[in-house]
């Protein structure tokens, strides 16, 4: 087996995620069975984790009950001092921060990071139901597991009053078998860790604002399960362009920090931006204030009843937070009630006040408060209502080259299938997802052209009597994702025996494969009508093949191609092959940086 070697201040930590025995013995919470390591000299970590993008899994929400880091001396420290309920589906453009705690000096070699299945809450793309989950061997999987990663090189060395900053990536894709027609997923566990990462995700920090300072920081008390349960402190620091969304107001810079802090200390609000964990702050780029006395919903309108200029029924697929009864549902369907004068509608850089309900357009993504009565969250009640508008994002490819404005071919909006959305709204169509005509100013598109994998990111118009003849999309940004990576999924049901064509290049026969999908830039799937082909390029990245219990990891694609072919022809069959890296359609090239193999025993 192999690693990855030490590169600038980062480690690379590939993680072989198999499953351990089961831990249903031990208790809920952190700490349990760890002997602390006691020392007077400590350094601060903050623990955060992400995903790399699927677009196969909605949602993949478990506990994390436990997680420690072992020191070669033997000694454990537990940093995780309360479950943390994490949907990783939902954390591919953040990470998010769920301890932060100080590790006493040493060079630690492990950690271990136990997950409970047994509330585990699944759901398959297109999925109404939750899906079954299973290990390798098909058995269910329930209870907990305990995950261990070793660090290469030895481990990493924790030094007094230094910081780290720990990204765990529950690598999805690489990690889950999906079987859509049974509703089944497979669990196989592939991490990609990092300690120091040298890109990390801006981080999502949920907590309680106290300490406000006249250099416009505040103290954060990090905070989890509906702001009851604290996990360590950062200093916040805001600037000029921070943006304040207060409750329907939406401010920037000094004059959004003093409302900050005229509403008193311990204001639960979540703050976006990168961490320092040397120092224990944070660079906010936005800060959302909480409401304490509100339910609360987060997601992506996909149907509304009326048009404008009425009270109108939204339908949205999010988030719920039901703090009367202590709850958070993911990926739940949602129903808002709203009033066309009573319901406030904020949205970045406009004055407040000038919003309404007409401003909701299906697609949208939106933060709405107010307060449940059954499954309705009701927004009609004066001072009990309030819809903060949300930069959202378009996925497909352009439709054809722009010419003052760009329409795309939409797969997804926010990660989700096109197919989720009604753009019918009372009888009147608000555009058609096979070409949403996007207005795009004075953006630079010179790169784009017919077919071009993009991401849109803005926000959809507001509703419309008439089936619009113009743009229906208002686009901030538009990102050209043909350079960027893709993702090759190819699947055997049953196993090929004989998949790779003859040749010195690695061409795959995928005649007979029951899946053959390139997500050009991870937003614009195709099935594949030709072999495809992988191929390295030199430089480390991560590669593993899986066969019955054993997972084999390695830094360099010719070794890990060179294991393939010599696994495949002593006899075993290929079930299916993911690979992530950068996609040339002329020759049907995949340059990998990431792949998996899954052979049968």
């Amino acid at each position: 087996m192999k690693t990855t070697s030490l590169l600038s201040s980062t480690f690379a930590v590939l993680v072989a995620g198999a499953l351990a025995a089961g831990c249903s013995g031990s208790s809920s919470g952190g700490g349990s069975g760890t002997t602390t390591a006691a020392a007077t000299d400590t350094g601060e970590l903050t623990l955060a984790v992400t995903d790399a993008a699927t677009d196969e899994i909605d949602v993949f929400e478990v506990d994390i009950v436990a997680f420690r880091f072992e020191r070669s001396d033997g000694a454990s420290v537990e940093v995780l001092p309360q479950t943390a309920r994490v949907d990783f589906a939902q954390l591919v453009s953040v990470s998010e921060v769920i301890a932060a705690a100080s590790l006493p000096v040493g060079n630690y070699t492990q950690a271990f990071m136990t997950l409970d299945f047994g509330g585990a809450m699944v759901r398959i793309n297109g999925s109404s139901t939750p899906a079954s989950l299973v290990d390798s061997k098909g058995a269910p999987l329930s209870g907990r597991q305990e995950l261990q990663i070793q660090f290469p090189n030895g481990g990493f060395a924790v030094g007094a009053r230094k910081g780290y900053f720990a990204e765990v990536d529950f690598d999805l894709d690489q990690s889950l078998m999906v079987d859509a027609g049974a509703n089944q997923v497979e669990v196989d566990s592939v991490f990609f860790a990092s300690i120091n990462p040298a890109q990390p995700k801006a981080a999502r920090v949920p907590g309680l604002a106290s300490g406000f300072t006249s250099s416009a920081t505040f103290s954060l008390d990090v905070r989890r399960g509906l702001g009851l349960v604290s996990r360590g402190s950062l200093t916040v620091s805001t600037g000029p362009a921070t943006v304040f969304n207060l409750g329907g107001q939406v401010l920037t810079g000094q004059a959004g920090f003093d409302a900050l802090q005229a509403k008193g200390d311990d204001t639960l609000i979540v703050t976006k931006g990168e961490v320092n964990p040397l120092s224990r702050t944070q660079t906010a780029t936005e800060v959302v204030l909480l409401p304490q006395d509100l339910d609360e919903v987060g997601g992506l309108v996909v149907a509304r009843s009326a048009g404008p200029g009425q009270d109108t029924t939204l339908t949205l697929r999010g988030v719920a937070v039901r703090r009367g009864a202590g709850s958070v549902t993911f990926n739940d369907t949602v129903t808002l009630q709203t009033s066309l004068a009573e319901t406030k509608v904020a949205k970045r850089g406009v004055q407040g006040g000038t919003l309404t309900t007409d401003a909701i357009n299906v697609g949208q993504r939106i933060l709405a408060y107010g307060r449940f009565s059954g499954s309705t969250l009701d927004l009609t009640q004066s001072g009990a209502g309030f819809v903060r508008l949300i930069v959202t994002d378009l996925q497909g490819a352009a439709a054809a080259p722009p010419n003052g404005s760009l329409t795309v071919d939409v797969t997804r909006i926010g990660r989700r299938s096109a197919t989720a959305f009604d753009l019918d709204v009372g009888g009147v169509a608000q555009g058609d997802l096979d070409g949403i005509v996007c207005s795009t100013g004075g953006l630079g598109l010179a790169s784009i052209t017919s077919g071009s994998p993009v991401v849109v990111r803005g926000f959809f118009a507001p509703v419309s009597s008439a089936t619009p003849t113009g743009a229906t999309f208002n686009a901030e940004s538009v990102v050209d994702r043909t350079d960027a990576a893709s993702l090759l999924r190819l699947r055997w049901v049953p196993a090929a025996t004989a998949p790779i064509q003859s040749g010195s290049a690695l061409a795959f026969d995928v005649s007979g494969a029951l899946v053959k999908s390139i997500d050009r830039g991870l937003v614009a799937p195709t099935t594949l009508s030709q072999s495809p082909t992988l191929a390295g390029d030199g430089t480390q990245g991560f590669f593993a093949i899986r066969q019955g219990f054993t997972l084999t990891l390695f830094n360099s694609f010719a070794n890990w191609e060179a294991e393939l072919r010599k696994r495949i022809d002593a006899g075993a069959g290929l079930r299916h092959v993911r690979a992530v890296g950068r996609w040339t359609d002329a020759s049907s090239t995949l340059t990998a940086k990431r792949a998996v193999a899954v052979l049968t025993p």
